[in-house]
């Protein structure tokens, strides 16, 4: 219930990590992770790819995940800002999100049109 996901993706992982010792319904800093189909370049299979022939190198394909989340938050909890995380862990744009206070809920969609594997959620720095 803390975690719900409508994927348009038909295969893949999902997970929300506390970056803080906070638990995730409070923490100010989260790393959602999602993770598709994955394959490095030059990569050979057998006739019904169920035998892998030639494990392939760099650089790594994946398959975006395309989905609506919804993280439930702590009343008081702070507001969050998503960031899409490159493959260095370098953010590389801002994942618009909807914050609804009363209901407990962060609403954002991810893998369109950031399509990464990772997302930084934040609280914003005072100022901000």
């Amino acid at each position: 219930g803390d975690l719900v996901v409508a994927a348009e993706t038909a295969f893949g992982t999902i997970a929300v990590s506390s970056l803080t010792d906070e638990p995730v319904r409070r923490s100010g800093r989260l790393l959602l992770t999602a993770v598709g189909r994955v394959e490095n370049a030059g990569a050979e299979y057998d006739l019904f790819r169920t035998v892998l022939l030639n494990r392939g190198g760099s650089p790594m394909y994946l398959e975006p995940i395309v989905a609506d989340v919804r993280l439930r938050r702590d009343p008081g909890a702070p507001a969050l800002q998503v960031s899409a995380l490159g493959m260095h862990g370098e953010p590389i744009g801002r994942v618009p999100a909807e914050h609804d206070a009363d209901a407990g809920v962060v609403r954002l969609r991810i893998g369109d049109p950031a399509q990464t594997m990772y997302y930084l959620l934040t609280a914003p720095e005072a100022g901000d």
